[in-house]
Parts: C-alpha cells; structure tokens; sequence
C-alpha cells in the first residue's frame, strides 16, 4: 500500500504485519479515495499540505460522513503518509481539532438502540433437546450461539480456537487462543474459561464435548468450527456470524436488525442488568479497565472468572 519502492521490500514486509488484514482492508479503501481526491484536485498524494487534509476530511463530513467513518480516515492517512508539516497526521492539532467539531455536530451514534434478551436464544438452544440427538448443523448452530453468549467475545475469537488448547477440567472448561486478536497486545495470550451449567441443555461445556466427539472421525482441521459437509474443513468469520445469525431468526429475533455481532450486545447488557461489576464484563469481553466502548456502545434497556458466564445462562 505505500507508494512503490518507498521502502525496502523486507521493510515494507514488516511494516504490513503491524496490521491486522481487515485493518489494511479498510485502509486500502480509505486510501482509494484519497487519491481520487487528490487525483481530481491535481494535489500530490505523499506530500500533500495540511489544509489539502482538513479540506479533504470536511469534505468528508459534508458528504454525510459521521465521526467513526471520519476517524478512520484520519487513521489510514496517518499511517500511510505520515507527517504533515513536521507533525504526525493523526495527532496534529489542528486535525484533532477538526476531528472534535466532526464529534460535536454529528456525534457517534451505537449501532442499537436496544438489545434483544439473551432468554431468547437460551430458550431456543433448550428446545433443541439432547445434544446427542443433534445432527451436526443444530450442534453448530448450537455451540456458537452458546460460546457467544457465556463468552461475550467477537466470532474473530470463536474462529481462533483450536482443539489442541481446549482443556477439559473437573467442573470447567479452559481454552487458550493464541492468535493474535483484534483487542490481543503483541505476544499476548487470550483465555476463555466456560463453566458447567446444571441444565445440560445449556451447558456449553458438555456441548462442547458433544461436538468434538461428533467431529472427531470427520474433521480435516484443528480449528474448533468445520464446516458442516465435506470436507469439513476449517469454517470463516462470515460462516460463524450466518450461523448466529441463523439462530437469531430461528429464535425469533429480526435479522434486518440485528446481525451476528449482536450476541457481544446481548450477552454484556445481561451480565451488567444482572448486577456483574464491569471489570469482569471488560475482562470476560476483552476491553481494557479504561475503555468506553462498553458505555457507549453496547449496554443496552477471556474469560478468568465464571461470573460473567453464570450470570448469562441464569438469564
């Protein structure tokens, strides 16, 4: 993405795994359009000037843009070109002070106004009965709805899990991801940590130990969720948030609303509405102590401590 030969190739190389690859995604089209700016304005892309970036960026909030979008942009040009004027884009004065009139005239909005309970879901997994009975799509379905919601975590990190570092203990459950994640610090690890549920129906450990023995003889892969036919490999992003999504329709709850992201929503406004402390919902969900993402996105009317589980499957 930087401009040709502008580094070496084994510096540019490391410079790109600074990054997640959904991060260079979204950058690559932030960039695109940046260029077409400069491209149509007859500026120069690496070297623009400082009002060339703030008229871009308004530009951008008069086009209809809110503060997230705006932000983001701001983020890809500082990380692409760099300074301007001596100073980082991304911290220069007078960007962040055009950043905060974006904020104050068309403040970030959450994506719910409201959240859907959790007892739907619940209810649903219920009625599915016995997971031996099961077929392998239902147990699926079943096991991220469940892992969803005791967990609170993103599909990136249901994805991540792996068969070798699932540890089965005497009334629990420990699963260690190593891969890095979009809320993991460089040489981190994350570890979700899933209590037995006296209702074997909700029970996500004893469904979890349904599905791997299910999987044992079929699967071609480590990673926990394979696909349903052959070949049974490993199963994306997308294939875990359609199977949530899946369930939300089955459990009755409006698809053209809510997406699979929703169980994140779902699960921490229950913990929170049942009186967990919010250092366990950060800490079962992955936030730092001082994030406001939970504030001000997600409470709506891994996981070291069975607190925050318990109190979902309890509803």
């Amino acid at each position: 993405m930087w401009q040709n030969d502008q580094y070496p190739e084994n510096v540019t190389k490391l410079l790109l795994s600074s990054c997640q690859d959904s991060t260079w995604k979204q950058y690559s089209s932030n960039f695109k359009k940046w260029t077409e700016y400069c491209t149509i304005n007859n500026l120069p892309v690496w070297r623009p000037s400082i009002n060339s970036i703030l008229e871009f960026l308004a530009k951008l909030h008069d086009d209809g843009l809110g503060y997230t979008s705006i932000n983001s942009m701001r983020s890809c040009l500082s990380t692409m070109i760099g300074k301007v004027d001596g100073q980082n884009i991304g911290t220069h004065p007078v960007v962040c002070r055009l950043l905060k009139g974006v904020a104050n005239s068309r403040p970030p909005k959450p994506k719910y106004e409201n959240t859907w309970d959790s007892n739907l879901v619940l209810q649903f997994c219920k009625n599915l009965g016995e997971n031996s009975r099961l077929n392998i799509i239902d147990l699926s379905h079943k096991l991220v709805a469940l892992l969803a919601l005791t967990t609170g975590q993103r599909v990136q990190t249901l994805s991540a899990i792996s068969v070798p570092n699932i540890n089965f203990k005497s009334g629990s459950c420990e699963i260690v991801i190593y891969d890095k994640l979009k809320s993991s610090k460089p040489g981190s690890t994350t570890i979700l940590s899933l209590p037995n549920f006296l209702d074997i129906n909700l029970c996500v450990v004893k469904t979890l130990k349904c599905y791997l023995a299910k999987t044992k003889e079929i699967r071609k892969t480590d990673k926990l969720f394979i696909s349903t036919r052959t070949p049974y490999g490993a199963v994306s992003r997308d294939t875990l948030s359609r199977w949530l999504k899946i369930v939300l329709s089955k459990s009755g709850i409006n698809i053209n609303v809510y997406s699979g992201h929703s169980f994140r929503h779902s699960s921490t406004s229950k913990a929170h509405e049942r009186g967990v402390c919010v250092d366990s919902i950060y800490k079962a969900a992955g936030w730092c102590n001082n994030s406001k993402v939970f504030a001000k996105h997600y409470r709506r009317p891994i996981i070291n401590t069975h607190e925050f589980a318990n109190a979902v499957l309890n509803g």
